[in-house]
């Protein structure tokens, strides 16, 4: 392997410096944030949300962020081994790729597609756990990279059983750190079976035999994984709620089917949180690929094998969607992120192998512009969800600094009980893109209009973790009764009168 990794690094370094710089482009500014977003107060406080964590499952990523921050909020160390890991995960898929099928062309396309979707800054948005997600991504990359080991090399048996323990622990971990990295470890299988596919040999019954004898393996190691994750759950009590819940058999089917299908044509067309057309462009080349494959001089089980992975690479993109019945958050989408990356590049590839120069050529340069334009269109969304949260978190700031001003005015104690009523959101400028929790203002995240005073705990949270003031956010009934009751004679920020000193209890009204 030592050996290929450096055939690699020779043949393909123009692609691993793109990837570092492509890498450095999208995330820099985001590694190194000192915004203090949702979760983050927590993280500030030393509440590293260990119940939350184990009650959904997310060992793993608990784990993680107490190895990475040497168990103590750190963005600048959690920000460098966010920014290091997630780039050598990059780096590893290319060498994995490559060394399951050294004939891939084009294998620029995948850090192009992969780096700059912009849906990774939903899931980097959590400050502490980004280092974890970029771990567990390189895990998953080294498990793929040590089973097909085990499938294409001549090693002893003893050297074998060591690298698929190894990798077997690598992916058992992977899934333990996020609710969304099984459907992103079903995708990476699939993608790799494809790339495996192409470059079996012997004759055509050979293939097929060799294909499924691959298929079991790679299915049986993620089985396995699996498994142990649900048994060590099942002894240690965790993973007791549901984070992604269901909706068949709550929701009507035919409303789940045309909101999947909604979904999915948002994705196709570059709708939405979705932008480019990089999918839609992978899905004609599939297309035209299962055409000559169809008709071309392949034995019947040759055909559906090939009709198998290439479908089933589709599917798998939005399996995680058709298994719970609706659209998860797009932090949890990275299954969606490597199919757009992975089928971009493969599609390319593989219909530049098989098809004559004359007609390829007029076919795959509009393709090629498509995925090009797609990559900047991804990149500029990412960096505008950037840009969204600075001044968000620059406007809450300043909400921070006249709320403690004026509770100062009325009270001068940092560690008094404040009850907070109503919201306040981000007055966002015209260039900023509002979108889930980006550019949300931790003083309206948890609000609900049912309840008046619930947005207390993450805006004296946010006051806490900016500004140091240990204000209690744990109001008795009789002090919410009394808060709400105040509130409805209260002036709404920034008018005058919108902090009040009530027997001891600092009610602040926002609207």
């Amino acid at each position: 392997m030592e050996k290929e990794f450096k055939l690699f690094l020779g043949k393909h370094m123009y692609i691993i410096l793109a990837t570092m710089f492509l890498s450095f482009l999208c995330f820099w500014h985001m590694a190194f944030t000192m915004n203090i977003g949702v979760d983050t107060e927590w993280s500030i406080a030393g509440n590293y949300l260990k119940e939350l964590h184990m009650d959904v499952g997310r060992f793993g990523l608990y784990y993680s962020e107490m190895l990475i921050n040497a168990w103590h909020f750190s963005p600048y160390i959690n920000g460098v081994m966010f920014f290091a890991l997630f780039t050598a995960a990059a780096v590893l898929w290319l060498f994995v790729m490559y060394r399951i099928n050294r004939q891939i062309r084009f294998l620029v396309l995948f850090p192009m597609l992969f780096l700059t979707n912009p849906l990774w800054i939903t899931q980097f948005y959590f400050t502490l756990q980004a280092g974890s997600i970029a771990l567990a991504f390189f895990l998953q990359g080294l498990s793929f990279l040590l089973l097909f080991d085990v499938l294409l090399s001549d090693r002893e048996k003893p050297a074998k059983i060591i690298e698929m323990l190894i990798s077997v622990f690598c992916a058992f971990y992977a899934i333990g750190t996020y609710q969304s990295f099984p459907g992103l470890h079903i995708v990476e299988g699939a993608a790799c079976l494809l790339l495996l596919m192409d470059t079996l040999k012997g004759d055509q019954d050979e293939k097929h035999a060799l294909f499924w004898k691959s298929a079991v393996i790679v299915v049986s190691h993620f089985l396995l994984s699996y498994l142990l994750y649900i048994i060590l759950c099942k002894i240690m009590h965790w993973g007791s709620s549901s984070y992604l819940s269901i909706s068949w058999g709550k929701e009507a089917a035919s409303d789940i089917i045309i909101n999947l299908l909604r979904d999915f044509w948002y994705v196709l067309a570059g709708k939405g949180d979705y932008v480019g057309w990089a999918m839609a462009a992978s899905l004609v080349l599939i297309f035209l690929l299962a055409i000559y494959i169809l008709f071309g001089k392949y034995s019947a089980p040759l055909k559906f094998d090939y009709m198998l992975l290439l479908g089933g690479n589709v599917i798998a993109s939005v399996l995680l969607n058709i298994v719970i019945g609706s659209v998860p958050a797009d932090r949890a989408r990275m299954p969606l992120f490597f199919s757009i990356a992975f089928l971009g590049m493969y599609s390319v590839s593989r219909f530049s192998q098989v098809f004559k120069a004359r007609f390829k050529k007029c076919i795959i340069f509009p393709f090629l512009f498509v995925f090009f334009v797609s990559a900047y269109l991804q990149m500029h969304r990412l960096q505008v969800y950037v840009y969204t949260m600075d001044i968000c978190n620059a406007q809450q700031y300043q909400l921070g600094v006249d709320i403690i001003r004026h509770i100062e005015a009325v009270d001068g104690k940092d560690d008094g009980t404040v009850a907070v009523i109503g919201k306040w959101d981000a007055p966002l400028n015209p260039s900023c893109i509002q979108s889930g929790l980006i550019g949300q203002s931790s003083f309206s995240w948890d609000y609900n209009p049912e309840k008046p005073a619930s947005a207390t705990r993450r805006s004296t949270g946010y006051l806490n973790a900016a500004f140091g003031k240990h204000y209690s956010s744990k109001l008795s009934k009789k002090q919410k009764k009394l808060a709400i009751e105040t509130a409805a004679s209260m002036p709404d920020y920034p008018r005058e009168g919108y902090v009040r000193n009530v027997d001891g209890l600092i009610v602040v009204k926002l609207s």
